[in-house]
């Protein structure tokens, strides 16, 4: 039997962080950027301390090292060249890689190496954090006095595919009161071997301060992001290896897709580890990622069924936030993964939101840009003042002129506001549209990679009568949130005013014929409003109805009453017809077709020659004066 070539290697393994959601963003941009990283930076780097590329794998490299000194030293070198290259760089744009080292004894076939060692090394990669290192104790014990730097103590982690626990240290980059605690410690090692007591004595007070410095202020960490989560992995309640895949696989995609969203920080899979089954250690987990919030998850079977349960733990006390049960077809589960984790990182993500709100309002005392703004788009959301609303926004953007959420809402109180007041015109109205703008064309310059922000954008385009500028920045909010239903139908609105009701309603079957688990309360309102709408202005007054009177249901407002007289009176249903109408004038007394006409109109001419043909005709069959 031929012998395997092995040998004894350092290994590192790196990846991008959130690779295919910058891929998924900008592809070329992406790589372009990777390959000038790896061209100007990271290949020299790797020559310079005389290590091989094993593999390149898209989003990560296999490397090896004769020297596990010189592994450390390349991978510090590339993260701190990364940081520097990065600065300039938005945020959403960064490539960050997280490395892992290990060393070990590796399989050789041809140019390619494997073996428990290659293994490691990439669990150690998925443990470190966006722009760290993680190390395993062999590679801390060979380079601990060799190598001026602090290395931090996870503990022994149990990782994928390992069967003994991994001992995995974090290295620090930066010189800081660790750093210095470890060199006044190294310091004193041959002091009080060689020098006498009083040098001793002397070091031992360096050491002591230094390490009390560093007590006094580990403390003053700001409190976690309002909008922190981290995703544990998901629990396979089943032993089968297909449950475990499965479960593997959700994990991986909820978290992918509550990283697209702008408002939440997520930390990455590889930072959180195993889940933890106790609630104390789920705080100290918490504590130990900094964020605000742990989602917790497992998964059963039940007959051909999957059942997902889900919760949001508050990690500051340890109590249920949120929690939600979906069942899926077990057929439906293993071939639509990506549709299931929207429809669970939809309702999470709704979880997290409200979470942070109360929290907000449970802390009144808390003044930062985010306390301020969930506080007052909670009050706003439960009917509060829109005046009100608009000038904790600007309080909001006082504090942080760049606060994207706050651009975005108070771009969206004036669209609401202009459609809602009849008698905005002139100067004020011309006032109202230029600070709509200013706001959602700043909103999206600063948050390029905010769907909610391109939404927002596409509405004050709309009203702009931008209509082409109004369906790329749809397009764009669509790429950002592919899973949406409500971007789907905010297409839909725009060709319908821009006098294209076919192809919006067109547009309507499709995001019928998405998972209907995925719209929330306000689609279903969404959707009613907009397909009333679509079949009137198309003339099928019978298939507009259902739709009409669903919009219609609350009864308190007069625009829906309005279109349900338009529809009942089309269809000669006048007695239905009638009892709307006089719900209209009891909304708005001095309703006039005239008046009608007079209002802000967010419409092409196509659309509002459709108007004229279906709604306005409908009104004035009701008796409706001109």
């Amino acid at each position: 039997m031929t012998r395997d070539q092995r040998r004894l290697t350092a290994i590192v393994s790196a990846d991008v962080v959130g690779y295919s959601r910058l891929m998924g963003w900008d592809e070329s941009g992406t790589l372009a950027a990777l390959k000038a990283h790896l061209r100007e930076l990271i290949d020299p780097k790797i020559a310079e301390y005389g290590g091989r590329t094993v593999k390149s794998m898209g989003d990560g490299l296999l490397l090896e090292f004769p020297s596990v000194v010189d592994a450390v030293r390349c991978a510090i070198d590339v993260q701190r060249g990364m940081t520097e290259r990065n600065a300039t760089v938005p945020k959403e744009h960064r490539i960050i890689f997280r490395v892992g080292i290990n060393v070990g004894d590796i399989i050789i076939d041809g140019d390619d190496i494997f073996g428990d060692g290659v293994n490691i090394a990439a669990r150690l990669q998925a443990l470190a954090e966006p722009g760290g290192i993680c190390v395993s104790r062999v590679v801390r014990d060979q380079v601990l006095d060799k190598l001026n730097f602090t290395f931090e103590d996870l503990g022994a982690q149990q990782v994928k595919n390992i069967a003994r626990p991994v001992d995995v240290y974090r290295v620090g980059l930066e010189a800081g009161p660790r750093a210095e605690l470890r060199r006044s410690a190294l310091r004193l090692r041959p002091l009080v071997r060689w020098a006498g007591l009083g040098a001793g004595i002397a070091a031992l007070v360096a050491v002591v301060s230094t390490f009390l410095w560093w007590n006094s202020h580990r403390d003053t960490m700001p409190p976690p992001f309002a909008m922190s989560v981290a995703v544990l992995p998901f629990a396979a309640l089943g032993s089968s290896s297909a449950d475990v895949r499965l479960a593997d696989s959700l994990t991986s995609n909820v978290t992918s897709v509550l990283s697209r969203d702008y408002w939440t920080r997520v930390v990455t899979q590889g930072q959180v580890g195993s889940a933890p089954s106790e609630s104390k250690d789920l705080l100290r987990l918490g504590r130990e990622l900094h964020v605000r919030y742990l989602t917790v998850g497992e998964l059963h079977r039940d007959g051909g069924k999957v059942v997902v349960l889900t919760r949001l733990v508050d990690a500051e006390t340890g109590v249920d936030a949120w929690s939600d049960r979906f069942e899926f077809e077990a057929a439906q589960l293993e071939n639509e993964q990506v549709r299931a984790a929207e429809l669970i990182e939809r309702r999470l993500w709704n979880g997290v939101l409200s979470a942070a709100r109360r929290h907000a309002k449970a802390n009144p005392a808390l003044s930062d840009p985010w306390s301020l703004f969930l506080r007052a788009t909670d009050a706003y959301e439960k009917g509060g003042d829109r005046a009100v609303a608009r000038k904790q926004m600007e309080e909001v953007l006082r504090l942080d002129p760049d606060f994207v959420p706050a651009l975005t809402t108070e771009a969206l109180i004036i669209i609401t506001q202009l459609s809602d007041e009849p008698e905005a015109s002139g100067a004020r109205f011309r006032n109202e549209m230029e600070d709509m703008d200013r706001l959602s064309s700043r909103a999206v310059v600063l948050g390029a990679s905010d769907s909610w922000a391109w939404t927002t954008r596409a509405k004050a385009l709309r009203w702009l009568g931008r209509w082409e500028e109004a369906l790329a920045a749809n397009a764009r909010a669509r790429a950002l949130d592919p899973g949406s239903v409500r971007r789907v139908l905010d297409r839909a609105y725009i060709l319908l005013l821009m006098g294209r009701p076919d192809e919006a309603l067109s547009l309507i079957q499709q995001a019928h014929a998405m998972d209907p688990r995925t719209a929330d309360v306000a689609d279903v309102s969404y959707f009613s409003g907009v397909e009333c709408l679509g079949n009137l202005a198309s003339g099928n007054y019978r298939e507009a109805t259902p739709h009409c009177e669903q919009n219609g249901a609350s009864g308190d407002s007069w625009r829906d009453q309005a279109l349900l007289v338009a529809v009942y009176a089309q269809q000669g249903e006048m007695a239905k017809a009638a009892t709307a109408k006089t719900t209209v004038l009891r909304l708005m007394p001095t309703l006039t077709i005239a008046k009608l006409k007079a209002m802000p109109q967010a419409g092409s001419q196509p659309y509002l020659d459709l108007l004229e043909t279906h709604y306005y005709a409908g009104l004035r069959k009701a008796g409706f004066p001109e």
